[in-house]
């Protein structure tokens, strides 16, 4: 899956960012993407403790679906 996205990711930190930026993008990149990854199965599991694991999956799949439309919507204004 990896594969898909880095040529994505990497294309937007070049074009957004500075020769003297890129650095620290990447590593915030990778920090946050490694942190977001702890936090969703400390937060899955949990939801799936107390609900089911059907509905912690569609409850982020929900959250997933809403964040992706609020970053379209701040991309579109910024362009």
């Amino acid at each position: 899956m990896e594969e898909f996205y880095l040529p994505v990711v990497f294309g937007l930190i070049a074009e957004s960012t500075s020769v003297q930026e890129r650095g620290m993008a990447m590593g915030l990149k990778g920090t946050l993407r490694t942190s977001g990854s702890a936090i969703g199965v400390l937060t899955l599991m949990n939801l799936a403790d107390i609900f089911s694991i059907r509905s912690s999956l569609a409850g982020f799949g929900g959250f997933v679906v809403i964040f992706s439309g609020i970053i379209l919507i701040m991309w579109k204004r910024q362009a």
